[in-house]
């Protein structure tokens, strides 16, 4: 059975808005009313939550989860929709809410106590109880003006967790309180969900979430962006976190550098292994030449000659990096543009099955040099990346058990394909012939004959 439904609910907000005039426009208009603002709140939320279930709210500041548990509370009426409560319900809401400045902590207790249904007995059989939890004993014949806000949130957090009720809301006010304080009322909230206890809570922890509820929503500009399993959610949430984090670093970068790098996937900046996302790169300089070094737990180059818009477009079906935080320096040829690096951060999602390019450390771009290419499809890498595909270059060969075909390039040409450990030997082969030349070429050209010899070959 359903403690809280809500069909279609909406709430809007008149605000009035002023603009600068001066004293002589403020008589003029004195009879004109002012503009107002309709804001909508809430839109549209279709929830329910069951009996003796524990049910998170998340969502940024202005998002509207406080405005959500006030319309379930009925401290406020929606616009349109339909709120539905089933049992007593007490809100831990505000800081204080109900309670009156020039009363003693203990006649507010008193006061509240009522209002929440409780008779004079009732209130006198807890009363030790919630001056205990609160640890205010000391303190309760004090006016309330007189407490901070710390205070104020021990006596509302020990009234209402006293008082016998099916259902509890319960806002992000736990934050006024000190740590120590913070940890009894959340251990409070884990009695009373054993108890069966249905509560609605928002709080700021994503760990929290985690730990108390069996499902949770996100709230963004009114709206439920997500809702379900809280596993799923918190993940969710914790993506937005760090995309907004992201968002105002690279933003920063941008500024200093003059540089502007964007990263999509589902959320900013924040990538998935195995799934689809773009990048773009927009710069002064020559675009052609520019790519992005990622450093992390595998540093590798992204190479990409799709230029539209003047914008260079990094573009993958399936992101083949392993989960960790990035670091990305723009490079142009061999020199890095930006003095401070932007940042992304992948999380791992589904296994890559795509291809994996390996170049040498020495060589500028990848199939130009000797470059390697391992998966099923490889013969045609170079090919794709002329199409404009974007190439993902690795500088070191790792294990790679996991694929038994390769083919090495070299100035776009396929040399040998094969057993990977065939081309992996044709490859090292190669490397140490140049090396060889090189310096066979090096030994020549301090001496005499070997200049003349060197302008004959």
């Amino acid at each position: 059975m359903h403690a809280i439904e809500l069909e279609n609910v909406g709430k809007e907000f008149l605000l009035e808005r002023e603009r600068e005039v001066t004293l002589k426009e403020r008589f003029v208009n004195l009879s004109k009313k002012r503009e107002k603002e309709r804001i909508a709140a809430l839109k549209n939320i279709n929830l329910s939550v069951e009996m003796g279930e524990c049910f998170g709210v998340l969502g940024k500041n202005g998002s509207g989860k406080t405005t959500l548990l006030r319309v379930i509370a009925g401290i406020l009426k929606p616009n349109n929709g339909l709120v539905k409560v089933h049992g007593k319900i007490v809100p831990i809401l505000t800081l204080g809410l109900g309670f009156k400045n020039e009363l003693t902590a203990k006649e507010n207790l008193y006061i509240y106590s009522s209002i929440m249904g409780l008779n004079k007995n009732e209130i006198n059989n807890i009363y030790q109880k919630i001056v205990d939890f609160s640890e205010l004993e000391k303190v309760m014949d004090v006016k309330l003006r007189d407490f901070s806000n710390g205070m104020i949130m021990r006596l509302s957090f020990s009234i209402a967790f006293h008082i016998d009720a099916d259902i509890i809301l319960i806002d992000e006010t736990l934050t006024a309180g000190d740590a120590a304080f913070q940890i009894k009322c959340l251990e409070r909230i884990e009695q009373l969900k054993e108890e069966g206890k249905t509560i609605l809570i928002v709080l700021h922890s994503i760990d929290d979430i985690r730990r108390f509820c069996d499902r949770a929503l996100i709230l963004e500009n009114g709206e439920i962006l997500c809702s379900g399993n809280v596993t799923e959610v918190c993940d969710k949430y914790d993506e937005i976190v760090k995309s907004d984090k992201l968002k105002r670093y690279n933003d920063f970068v941008t500024k200093e550098t003059g540089i502007v790098f964007n990263a999509f996937c589902e959320e900013h900046f924040v990538l998935k292994t195995g799934k689809a996302c773009t990048m773009e790169l927009k710069m002064d300089q020559n675009l052609e030449s520019a790519e992005l070094f990622f450093v992390g737990n595998r540093c590798f180059s992204i190479f990409s000659k799709n230029i539209n818009d003047n914008k260079k477009k990094f573009q993958t079906d399936s992101f083949p990096i392993p989960e960790d935080e990035y670091e990305i320096w723009v490079k142009h040829g061999n020199k890095i543009l930006s003095e401070r690096p932007f940042k992304v951060f992948v999380k791992y999602e589904t296994k890559d099955v795509g291809n994996i390019v390996y170049m040498l450390p020495t060589s500028s771009a990848p199939f130009h040099d000797l470059t390697v290419v391992l998966g099923e499809n490889v013969e045609t890498e170079a090919e794709m990346f002329e199409k404009g595909k974007t190439i993902f270059v690795f500088k070191n060969i790792e294990k790679t058990n996991e694929y038994g075909k390769a083919c090495l390039f070299n100035e776009n040409k396929v040399l040998i394909v094969g057993e990977k450990e065939s081309v992996l030997f044709e490859l090292i082969k190669r490397v140490w012939e140049n090396l060889a030349t090189k310096h066979f070429y090096e030994i020549l050209s301090h001496y005499k004959l070997g200049k003349i010899l060197m302008e004959i070959s």
